[in-house]
C-alpha cells in the first residue's frame, strides 16, 4: 500500500489492524469489487491480509518508492492520491506515467482528459463512469470521483 503523507499511511496501518477508530475504506471496496465482479465482504478481510507494507509513494519521482523497489504489480488501486501531488495537467500526466496507474484526481479534469492521459501512458480503457456523491457527503471535495478501469495495451505486456 502506497500513500505520499505521513497521516494516510497511520490510517492504514489502523485499518490494517481493523482498529475501531480507523477510517472506514468499505464504499471504495464495495466500488471496486462491484467493477470486478467479486463479493466485497469476503474481499475487504482478504486485501487486510494480503498487504504486506505501507509504504511512502511520491508519484513526482521516476521510482514513487524511492529507495524502495518493488516487482512489478498486476492492479494499482489510486483513491484520491493525486490530489496532493499535482498542481496542473503537466504533473498529472507525468505522475501518471511514474505510476502507471493511477486515475482518480482531484483536479478539476473532466472524464475525457483523464481517459485521454490513460491511453497515453499505454493503458486501454475498458471502464469509465462518473459517480456523484450522495447529497451532503462530508467526506467529498469535489463534485463527483471518476471510477476507471485500464489494462496494460498489447504492445507494452507483450
Amino acid at each position: 500500500t502506497l500513500d505520499y503523507a505521513d497521516q494516510n499511511r497511520r490510517e492504514l496501518e489502523k485499518w490494517l489492524k481493523n482498529e475501531a477508530e480507523a477510517f472506514d475504506w468499505s464504499l471504495h471496496i464495495f466500488i471496486f469489487c462491484l467493477l470486478a465482479g467479486e463479493k466485497w465482504a469476503a474481499k475487504e478481510e482478504k486485501l487486510r491480509k494480503k498487504v504486506r507494507q505501507v509504504l511512502k509513494c511520491d508519484m513526482t519521482k521516476a521510482n514513487p518508492v524511492d529507495p524502495v523497489s518493488l516487482p512489478l504489480a498486476d492492479c494499482l488501486l489510486s483513491t484520491l492520491h493525486l490530489k496532493a501531488a499535482c498542481k496542473d495537467l503537466a504533473t498529472f500526466r507525468s505522475g501518471l506515467r511514474n505510476v502507471s496507474a493511477l486515475v482518480f484526481s482531484c483536479l478539476c479534469l473532466e472524464r475525457n482528459v483523464v481517459e485521454e492521459a490513460v491511453e497515453g501512458t499505454g493503458f486501454d480503457v475498458k471502464f469509465s463512469e462518473v459517480q456523484s456523491y450522495l447529497p451532503g457527503d462530508v467526506h467529498a471535495d469535489r463534485e463527483a470521483p471518476l471510477s476507471l478501469v485500464a489494462g496494460r495495451c498489447a504492445s507494452i505486456t507483450g
